[in-house]
């Protein structure tokens, strides 16, 4: 391996080999009780059991799975299918469309559709869960130069004998538009280590997008992803600048109870058998009563402040979250349901679009018909 290429976070770096062919290395600690085992491997082994490219399906690719030991450290690494970027790097860059959103969300929830046929639920949803990976490989030739031209930072450490070099990740340089210049040939999902093949009651799902069947630890699943999904999206379309109550602050103190009363303050108060289960557990500033009602000391009852933002903001997209974000689990769309939603179907890339601009008409209606089959 001749390189350390941009990576994501301390554990995840792409690299090179002599011949030219770029890999993205996940490397993370063990934490099971079993030292063999490895939740991420395990899922990727019932997810390929079906299909030999895993690509189709908009997940990630798995290529290879190793294990290191450090001392007494033991690590779990994936070598996994290289791409460019995340929808958090987009987002960070400023270069992401509105035109942009209904592709990326097509492509994620063909994803968990491919899992939950499967009995696999992601529950951990995030813009670094989505990948982007380019049309080409020449992004990743331009890295390596800037990489040989500029070596990246680094500095040794000592903790254990002999002591390493750690390097500091090369990034891209949105500066030029590398979104505009080497539009995304696919979007995939990946980063499964929280995923589980069963229902579950233990806490998974990221806090400020966490259901509220996970909040009050209850059972939860394939719902609880459509949750995370909107929520996530809510908080790409908006910033943490919007009133909309389910939106948290960058530096508010999340509680269960608070993220259970701004979820009621968004969508409205739910049905009373919820209401109770929510009164009677017990969490601090939740604003319900154990019998099931508001507390008035909090104000007027809530109203549904969504149906407003889909008035006055993104009506394709809001629409999109109101059939995500709704109290009962089973009241949620499917993920069928979600890929048939009129924004969604006919959703094209950006280079889909380009290269329809370029055809006759004729020739235009046929692909978009394709397209959307």
């Amino acid at each position: 391996m001749s390189m350390a290429l941009p990576g994501s976070a301390k554990t995840k770096s792409t690299i090179a080999d002599k011949d030219k062919q770029f890999v993205t290395i996940k490397l993370h600690r063990h934490r099971d009780s079993n030292p063999d085992t490895d939740n991420e491997t395990s899922v990727y082994r019932v997810l390929k059991a079906t299909v030999d490219h895993l690509e189709t399906q908009r997940i990630l690719p798995l290529i290879d799975n190793f294990v290191l030991t450090d001392g007494p450290e033991r690590f779990h690494g994936l070598v996994l299918q290289p791409y460019a970027f995340s929808l958090q790097d987009l987002v960070k860059s400023k270069c992401l469309e509105d035109d942009d959103l209904p592709w990326i969300l097509k492509n994620v929830l063909q994803a968990l559709e491919f899992m939950h046929r499967r009995g696999v639920f992601h529950l951990n949803i995030t813009t670094e869960s989505i990948k982007l990976k380019p049309q080409t490989s020449h992004v990743f030739f331009e890295l390596e130069n800037k990489e040989r031209n500029r070596p990246s930072d680094r500095k040794l450490n000592t903790a254990y004998p002999p002591g390493h070099a750690i390097y500091k990740s090369q990034t891209l340089d949105w500066k030029h538009g590398v979104w505009s210049s080497y539009l995304v040939g696919d979007v995939l999902l990946a980063n499964f280590e929280e995923a589980r093949q069963r229902s579950v009651t233990d806490v998974v799902q990221p806090a400020m997008y966490r259901s509220p069947e996970a909040t009050l630890r209850l059972v939860y699943g394939p719902p609880a992803d459509i949750w995370n999904l909107g929520c996530m999206m809510a908080c790409v379309v908006l910033d943490d600048r919007s009133d909309l109550p389910l939106m948290w602050k960058a530096d508010a103190k999340w509680s269960a109870g608070a993220h259970l009363q701004k979820i009621t303050k968004t969508i409205g108060i739910p049905p009373i058998d919820i209401a109770r289960t929510i009164g009677c557990s017990h969490l601090p500033n939740t604003g319900y009563r154990m019998d099931g009602n508001w507390n008035l000391s909090k104000g007027h009852a809530p109203r549904n402040r969504l149906r407003e933002f889909t008035e006055t903001h993104h009506p394709g997209f809001f629409l999109f979250l109101q059939a995500c974000v709704k109290w009962r689990p089973g009241r949620r769309a499917t993920v069928g349901e979600l890929l048939r939603h009129a924004w969604i179907r006919n959703a094209t890339s950006r280079q889909q679009d380009k290269w329809l601009k370029k055809v006759p008409a004729v020739t235009r209606g046929w692909v978009a018909r394709a397209a959307t089959a």
